[in-house]
């Protein structure tokens, strides 16, 4: 398991106010919480500075419905 930073609350008017885990690695969550602070709802994983890794829905820590996953590295194919 990755040890990580609970910070910053912040209310979107969702019903979950949005909040910041931040990992050793440097990769970090924006996003609802449930209770147990799992990744539920709404939410987006960075690698880090900025980099989206996966966007979209959450449940109990899984991507679950509609999100976008992105590659780490950008590759062009050429067919």
């Amino acid at each position: 398991m990755l040890e990580c930073q609970l910070n910053n609350d912040k209310n979107t008017g969702l019903s979950q106010p949005n909040k910041t885990i931040t990992f050793k690695n440097g990769a970090y969550y924006e996003g609802q919480l449930d209770e147990f602070d799992n990744f539920n709802g709404f939410g987006t994983l960075f690698y880090n500075l900025k980099q989206i890794c996966y966007t979209g829905y959450w449940a109990n820590n899984r991507f679950n419905g509609f999100g976008y996953l992105f590659n780490q590295a950008r590759k062009d194919f050429n067919h």
